[in-house]
């Protein structure tokens, strides 16, 4: 693709129908996407030919894993993408099993600010055993694949990453706690 080049496309007409397949390659990570499978199983088999220069390729137990973004076809056609899996690892790396879901993933009642960083040395001991920045970084790259739903929440919370107290981990756990409730949600592509 001229847009993407880690994206590969081909294109047949088969039984006078256009067929397609898509295959994503990252690295070490390969994706496909296709219309026709008698199509797609021919293809396969000259690419992993490797008597012909094809490749060795391994083939993993989640086929409709890639980059840690699942991906599967609902019932009416369309695709939905999600990160069940990582929200569910971010949940048992920094949520405490006593707390309870949320339903939102801030709470615009408070306002969080600079001033609500550690201000005396035992605050400031405290916060530095609080992996703050890793779960911010954790959290944004859910908004930016998979979850634009919690977009907002993680870029107020990333402005303390700097300084941040214990007012805004408990704004970050609060967004870990509504994903604990949401951990299945994720983006709908085709729906008609």
């Amino acid at each position: 693709s001229v847009a993407d080049p880690s994206l590969f496309m081909k294109e047949r007409t088969i039984d006078g129908k256009k067929e397609v397949i898509r295959m994503n390659v990252h690295v070490d990570d390969a994706f496909a996407v296709y219309s026709h499978q008698g199509w797609y199983d021919e293809f396969k088999k000259k690419l992993t030919d490797e008597q012909n220069g094809g490749f060795a390729l391994s083939q993993a137990e989640d086929k409709n894993v890639f980059l840690g973004v699942s991906v599967e076809t609902l019932e009416d056609g369309a695709t939905k993408i999600h990160q069940t899996r990582y929200i569910e690892d971010i949940i048992a790396k920094f949520l405490p099993d006593d707390m309870k879901k949320a339903n939102v993933p801030y709470i615009t009642t408070v306002k969080l600010s600079k001033g609500m960083g550690p201000m005396t040395e035992k605050a400031v001991e405290e916060m530095k055993s609080i992996p703050y920045r890793s779960l911010i970084g954790a959290l944004n790259h859910l908004a930016n694949y998979t979850r634009p739903d919690i977009a907002a929440a993680v870029g107020i919370c990333a402005q303390y990453s700097c300084n941040p107290g214990m007012q805004h981990w408990k704004s970050v756990l609060q967004i870990v706690r509504y994903l604990k409730d949401t951990k299945e949600m994720g983006v709908i592509y085709g729906r008609k």
